[in-house]
């Protein structure tokens, strides 16, 4: 699946990418549907380099390997980080390898999983961005530990600022990574996780799955429903994974004395918000913001899934053929499924 530019991504049949004497080529067995795909697809994103195949949530089983590749043989199951930071930038020595301005990344300058096969670079190699993992983990499931490495960062951010023992959390937001940040406050020690949303089946599934309490925009005033279920205390941490003017300021209104507000969605290229200053000053409200993740994080997300921590096979709903890449896109788009991820080689 390949990106030209905005409005522009076709299916094409490419030559198979061949490794070089340090590389390794992956056969692709499952490759997430992320929104940021999406925006790319619509407004193309900065460090994009097009033409390029897209799909960076991946794992798969190792095809061939360079000759001087010794860690990895055909046949290991494994998933990598898709980002390599530079390492040497002041931001990657500081450890905050999301900031990195010299990264290759997979989907981006180095092309994706949407695609039967793709190769992974000496780079990720030398770093150290290849994991392997066992037959008692599914390939979607591995496919995930890019997600739950985003939202880990989030998490261990906020945790620096408020500890999440026995807070009470928000989430704005019905999907996928509102539910990954769901469960990770729950195994930071929260009190009580509500999420915020608007569509229905997805709000049943979160409160089967981990909610607490669930709240349907649709359905009266948001805020004063979110105020209720703290008794008018508000929320001690508040992640809205929808950037939208709405759904940011229901969060900083919904937020406790003190709170933190994290805005972990990415917005729409030209989105503002209208704040009142004066809920930030009086309240003593703190605003973050954060996106990707650090190396250490993506192998902590790791850990947590193979550890059995996280119990991702459920947030799967829909698999689609390559072929189907376009429908995968719409019902991703749509939120007519949950988790949505493409099978290269199922028909």
């Amino acid at each position: 699946v390949v990106f030209y530019k905005p409005g522009e991504t076709r299916l094409e049949s490419i030559k198979d990418p061949s490794p070089g004497p340090d590389d390794i080529l992956i056969e692709v067995r499952s490759a997430g549907i992320c929104p940021t795909d999406i925006r790319i697809m619509k407004y193309s994103k900065k460090g994009v380099v097009p033409p390029r195949v897209l799909g960076h949530e991946f794992s798969g089983v190792v095809k061939e390997v360079g000759r001087n590749v010794r860690d990895f043989s055909p046949g290991d199951r494994v998933v990598a980080s898709p980002d390599a930071p530079c390492m040497v930038c002041d931001v990657c020595k500081r450890g905050r390898h999301a900031l990195c301005e010299n990264s290759l990344i997979i989907g981006y300058n180095i092309d994706g999983a949407y695609a039967e096969y793709m190769l992974i670079p000496k780079e990720f190699i030398e770093r150290r961005l290849v994991y392997r993992f066992g037959e008692d983990v599914s390939f979607d499931s591995a496919a995930l530990t890019e997600p739950v490495a985003s939202c880990l960062e989030a998490v261990d951010y906020v945790d620096e600022v408020k500890r999440f023992t026995a807070r009470d959390v928000l989430i704005i937001g019905d999907g996928p990574n509102a539910t990954i940040l769901a469960m990770l406050s729950k195994i930071y020690g929260a009190m009580k996780v509500v999420m915020m949303g608007k569509t229905e089946h997805r709000l049943r599934k979160v409160k089967e799955l981990v909610a607490d309490e669930v709240i349907d925009v649709k359905e009266g005033n948001p805020v004063e429903k979110a105020l209720k279920l703290t008794k008018g205390k508000g929320f001690d941490i508040v992640f809205a994974t929808v950037a939208v003017p709405d759904a940011i300021m229901n969060g900083v209104k919904s937020a406790a004395k003190e709170g933190v507000i994290h805005i972990f969605g990415g917005a729409a290229p030209g989105t503002t918000i209208e704040l009142d200053p004066n809920l930030v000053h009086y309240r003593w409200l703190h605003i973050t913001g954060t996106s990707s993740y650090s190396l250490s994080t993506f192998t902590k997300a790791y850990n947590l899934i193979m550890n059995k921590r996280l119990n991702l096979d459920p947030l799967i709903s829909l698999r689609f053929s390559l072929n189907e890449w376009n429908k995968a896109i719409e019902y991703a788009e749509k939120w007519l499924g949950f988790k949505i991820v493409i099978h290269p080689h199922t028909q």
